[in-house]
């Protein structure tokens, strides 16, 4: 079972690190095609994107949920077929409709001189209702196990995606209009696909009309996990904008640039261990004890995934931030701000766990509270830093917001468990593997800085000394859970 459970999470990892590599190999392309304004706009379009998939009405978590629980009865899972065909349609018009709107905002920032035409606001607007519907389908997948198949379009739909968006930029003109043109082709390609599949498996939908109140049921299920998502995403995705509003539309691309850095760990490792444990926190929420096992694979797997990787990060970030962007004149700044932020970003990733716990268990409307909540002291932290024209304060801002954020979920989380199960989660599962590898790979890391070696030789030498530590910091730990993974 264990060799499974580790089996399938690499599969998770390979798919994320498919995607995650196109993003960060394309978007040095794009902007050396279009050049900082351009790019600028593209980069607030991909924001848009990032806050859709974030806000998604719901409709991924509302599927995970429903076929995680489902199992293999065959009315539950035409259910969740009827949720996948209603959403569809009323999803892919209301996210259209939503898209225009986020455009229509963003076009006013615009400062670059029009480079957002009103044509791109419908292109746009169409490519992110596609992304919706596409990052739904995704999560169905995983949550009925089908991680290859989830694995696999992720990869490839990315791969082809970016591919397409860089031809048309090169083949018709180096504009935003040429980018989204290619992108969109292969979203709606990749919505038809996955629809194909999803009928294929979950069958015949099941009307929901009679039993479950049709779209009314649907949104009363569903409100508290728009409220949370919303939150979520605004707090995640408002800083792009507001670099534009207050800077540039330069700026607001290199900020970009940073978060999306930055956020390398999460994106790459800590977000496939959430997509592959959510559901099953959801199918143990009634069995505590078999909720405490799978929260403490889950959080140990986050330490390891995330620690070094996000130590290699900002320790090296001045260095891969050169190879990365090396035509870039900016690049240190891009790297500096970088740093910190990777490291904010990976302790903020060990609220993973009760987030799930939140969410998964039924605390929908503490969850959609504190999402409020923080939004409003970030976007309020935003203004001043803006309004005193410091790009660093945005930094400071977010570090916060990462740190302070998983420190009140834990908290909460906690204050409403059975007390014997904070030894095992906090101590056990989260301090004691990350010290395990803080101080063995803090030591390696110095002894490479201070050794004569090139650039390449430098940046391999932490890679490996990160995997060796996480590797056998790993089998002790993970490996002395294989008994209890077995009983699951």
């Amino acid at each position: 079972m264990l060799k499974k459970v580790s089996a399938d999470i690499l599969i998770l990892f390979a798919g994320r690190l498919g995607g995650l590599v196109t993003n960060l190999l394309f978007l040095p392309l794009y902007d050396m095609a279009l050049g900082p304004v351009v790019f600028g706009a593209v980069s607030i379009v991909l924001a848009v994107q990032a806050f859709f998939l974030m806000f998604d009405f719901g409709l991924a978590t509302l599927l995970g949920a429903d076929l995680a629980s489902a199992g293999k009865d065959r009315i539950a899972r035409q259910r969740c077929a009827g949720i996948w065909h209603m959403s569809r349609n009323a999803v892919g018009v209301a996210s259209l409709a939503a898209g225009l709107a986020a455009m229509t905002v963003a076009g006013a920032i615009d400062t670059g001189g029009g480079v957002m035409r009103p044509s791109d606001y419908l292109l746009a607007a169409l490519f992110l209702a596609g992304m919706i519907l596409i990052n739904a389908g995704q999560a169905a997948l995983i949550a009925d196990g089908r991680i290859r198949l989830a694995s696999g379009l992720q990869v490839g739909g990315a791969i082809i995606r970016s591919v397409a968006a860089l031809l048309a930029i090169h083949l018709l003109d180096p504009g935003l209009q040429s980018f989204l043109l290619g992108q969109l082709v292969i979203v709606a390609m990749h919505v038809l696909l996955l629809d194909a599949v999803l009928r294929r498996i979950l069958g015949r939908p099941l009307s929901h009309s009679a039993e479950d109140g049709g779209f009314f049921g649907l949104w009363r299920r569903v409100r508290m996990l728009m409220a949370y998502g919303l939150a979520g995403a605004l707090v995640m995705q408002i800083d792009k904008p507001l670099v534009a509003h207050f800077f540039s539309l330069e700026l607001a691309g290199r900020w970009f640039l940073v978060v999306t850095y930055s956020l390398t760990p999460i994106a790459l490792l800590a977000g496939p261990l959430h997509q592959y444990f959510w559901p099953r926190v959801v199918q143990a929420k009634d069995n505590p004890s078999v909720l405490l096992e799978i929260s403490r694979h889950f959080q140990v797997a986050t330490v390891l995934a995330v620690t070094a990787p996000c130590m290699f990060l900002a320790w090296m970030a001045p260095e891969i931030v050169s190879l990365w962007l090396g035509h870039a004149p900016d690049s240190d700044l891009v790297a500096s701000l970088a740093a910190p932020l990777v490291l904010a970003a990976g302790f903020g990733a060990m609220g993973y766990l009760p987030t799930a716990f939140l969410i998964g268990t039924g605390r929908r409307r503490f969850a959609a509270i504190l999402s409020w909540f923080m939004l409003l002291l970030v976007t309020a932290g935003l203004a001043v830093a803006g309004y005193a024209g410091s790009i660093h304060g945005f930094l400071l801002v977010y570090c916060l917001f990462h740190v302070v954020g998983c420190l009140v979920q834990w908290f909460w989380m906690l204050r409403h468990s059975n007390r014997r199960a904070w030894h095992p989660l906090l101590i056990g599962s989260w301090l004691l593997p990350l010290l395990l590898i803080l101080f063995p790979y803090s030591m390696l890391m110095l002894v490479i800085a201070q050794a004569d070696l090139g650039l390449l030789a430098r940046l391999s030498a932490g890679i490996v000394a990160g995997a060796a530590v996480t590797a056998v910091i790993g089998w002790w730990l993970w490996a002395g859970y294989a008994k209890s993974v077995d009983a699951d």
